[in-house]
């Protein structure tokens, strides 16, 4: 067997064996042999668990991040000078020569 027919070969049997603990499917990738489908039900019964760990884990740490992230943003929010976190509602000071005083427009006589 050459290097590149193990790599593809190495390749299918991640795929399959992914596709086995995800829970995906019994589908295109399949055990011909009566000892390849014990085996794979033996790999999905030990499988299917820890990849349920694993993923429960990474949500865990996912939300932790994402919390501290967060308080993290809020923290550095309230740091802020007052002019900085002016709110959307609050009119607009600009010079008197910009035609617009206060957030109003200024009608100019003709």
């Amino acid at each position: 067997m050459e290097m590149a027919d193990s790599d593809g070969l190495c390749v299918h049997l991640r795929f399959y064996a992914g596709q086995l603990y995800t829970t995906i499917g019994y589908g295109l990738p399949a055990a011909h042999t009566n000892g390849g489908r014990l085996a794979s039900i033996a790999y999905i019964m030990l499988g299917i668990p820890i990849f349920l760990l694993i993923l429960a884990d990474v949500g865990k740490h996912l939300s932790r991040g994402l919390r501290k992230l967060y308080k993290r943003m809020r923290t550095a929010h309230k740091k802020l000078p007052e002019a900085a976190t002016r709110r959307m509602s609050e009119p607009v000071k600009v010079g008197v020569g910009d035609g617009v005083v206060e957030g109003k427009v200024r009608r100019h006589k003709l």
